[in-house]
């Protein structure tokens, strides 16, 4: 059986979007007042931090997304807790860090044994905080 391991992982929190427990406006497309949160989930994961001056830039659908950093999980460790991580999910913690993040996209990585093993969970900062 492949196994891969984390290096330098620590314990991240996530506080999931629950999208049945909003109300949403429906003609503007947009959560009414405020966004509903699951249950939080801890999570070891490798954190990544992109340069802070040159962060990366992606266009889709004419929208430009800055990524702060990205999460390194195993997937199994998400299977294990039934967690998928989407659009808007909170990271509240992530240690020795200030700043609230929010996921902007997974993507699966590290394919061995026929199956990819890990995934990056990319991220972003909404409100910097002068560092």
């Amino acid at each position: 059986m492949a196994y891969v391991r984390l290096q330098f992982a620590c314990d991240i929190t996530i506080s999931p979007i629950n999208k049945a427990g909003t109300t949403y406006d429906h003609a503007a497309r947009e959560p009414v007042l405020q966004v509903a949160r699951g249950a939080t989930i801890t999570i070891k994961a490798q954190v990544e931090f992109i340069e802070r001056n040159r962060p990366i830039v992606d266009e889709r659908g004419g929208v430009q997304l800055k990524t702060a950093g990205y999460l390194v999980v195993l997937v199994s460790d998400l299977a294990r807790l039934s967690y998928a991580p989407t659009l808007g999910d909170k990271i509240t913690d992530i240690p020795g860090e200030i700043g609230i993040y929010f996921v902007t996209s997974a993507t699966p990585h590290a394919h061995k044994g026929g199956r990819n093993r890990t995934m990056h969970v990319y991220f972003e900062d909404r409100k910097p905080v002068k560092r």
